[in-house]
């Protein structure tokens, strides 16, 4: 079975993406994931109309999809949620160009949430990056 997809990316694009994140503002905090996911989706989609969610390569189905770049949301973020990110960093690079990791309403401690940045950054530093909103 082949796979018709590229893991190439536009470095621009990703600072742009990362830049629309970084200002976007939930309108409250919630106990599910869903409102994060779907306020988050129609921010990104005003400025990235070519922007796909529930995208299935393989046993990935990121969150939203803008061209190669997948993006995770989770929140409330609690420690399930921080350890689960470990298995999309290493799954994810054999189908998807770049990781954004967007965390919402953080529910562990400094020191976990520290943790797992050092850990991407040392491990995956050419592909995932972590936004904590």
């Amino acid at each position: 079975m082949s796979l018709e997809f590229s893991l190439t990316i536009d470095p621009e694009l990703v600072n742009d993406i990362v830049e629309e994140i970084k200002s976007y503002k939930p309108s409250r905090k919630t106990s599910t994931e869903l409102p994060y996911e779907t306020g988050l989706h129609g921010f990104l989609s005003k400025s990235f109309p070519q922007l796909e969610t529930q995208i299935t390569r393989g046993r990935t189905r990121p969150d939203i999809v803008i061209g190669n770049i997948a993006i995770e949301i989770k929140g409330p973020t609690t420690m399930t949620h921080i350890n689960s990110l470990g298995d999309k960093l290493l799954r994810y690079p054999e189908f998807w160009g770049k990781l954004i990791i967007v965390l919402f309403d953080i529910q562990v401690s400094d020191g976990q949430l520290n943790d797992i940045k050092k850990a991407t950054a040392k491990h995956h530093p050419d592909f995932g990056i972590i936004i904590v909103k």
